[in-house]
């Protein structure tokens, strides 16, 4: 046999989730056709009570009886899994989608052997349109600072940001795509490492994103749709506002507040894809 078991090990990382929306995004993976894959459940909830949901011999469930962390929780699978599947996803409990997508992408990217993570596009549920949290620039201070959270021209810095100036329903290279739904190329990890733990949540997707987008390539693919119950938790729950906002700062001390790096990739994707667009 091949040394890697597997076409695709998933993950997914809970912490007190709704059991019906975890449960939508394990029987999608279970549903799915025609793919070999694991799935490993890490749970950093602070019981362990969701284990007897997992019955079948394709999960494997962990328990870390502590919450680590979205990136911290990834890794601990990622670490195991590097060898033996070709690709990996770190999926979202409040993902779900149809029987032939896993498929769909392995076979994308096994015929686009450059791009080292994709991203399908993102539905909402409710109107079964794309949100606008999907493929991203590199954000900057000033947006997440200031214009994301006052009236100074707002809108016009989300459509910029949020890459508003392609279609949606076109292909297109990004340097940040939304974590989550992260299909990552395994042996890609190996170059540019795992998430950086010292994000305990939020930006570890886009620096993770980053890093791979500057040696190797991200796609946001809208061959095939996945929904999204999006709860957007750290808009309406100031605990989890100020963990982003710290989140943020670390990511900004990380890469420079005056990223030249940044500007220059931000400004040849607006230049390259509304160049196209006209």
């Amino acid at each position: 046999m091949n040394s890697q078991n597997y076409d695709l090990t998933i993950s997914i990382v809970t912490y007190k989730n709704d059991k019906t929306e975890l449960m939508n995004a394990v029987n999608s993976v279970l549903n799915s056709k025609d793919v070999n894959f694991k799935l490993y459940i890490v749970d950093n909830s602070p019981t362990d009570e969701l284990k007897s949901l997992f019955n079948d011999p394709r999960i494997e469930y962990i328990f870390n009886d502590a919450n680590i962390g979205f990136g911290a929780g990834h890794n601990i699978v990622l670490r195991r899994v590097l060898d033996q599947s070709k690709y990996h996803l770190c999926l979202n409990p409040d993902i779900y989608f149809d029987n032939d997508v896993l498929k769909r992408i392995v076979e994308y990217m096994d015929s686009h052997k450059k791009v080292g993570q994709l991203l399908p596009k993102i539905l909402d549920p409710k109107t079964g349109k794309s949100g606008n949290r999907q493929r991203r620039l590199l954000a900057t201070p000033t947006y997440i600072f200031f214009r994301k959270y006052f009236p100074i021209n707002r809108q016009k810095a989300q459509d910029t940001y949020t890459t508003r100036f392609y279609s949606y329903d076109k292909e297109m290279s990004a340097p940040f795509l939304s974590g989550c739904f992260i299909f990552l190329r395994t042996s890609v990890l190996k170059e540019v490492g795992l998430f950086d733990e010292r994000f305990f949540m939020y930006y570890e997707d886009m620096d993770l994103s980053r890093r791979i987008y500057t040696k190797f390539g991200n796609m946001y693919w809208p061959g095939v749709s996945v929904y999204h119950v999006a709860h957007l938790e750290s808009h309406q729950n100031w605990k989890l506002t100020k963990i982003h906002l710290a989140s943020a700062i670390k990511y900004f001390n990380k890469w420079g507040w005056w990223d030249k790096e940044r500007k220059r990739i931000n400004q040849e994707v607006i230049q390259e894809y509304t160049t196209i667009s006209n």
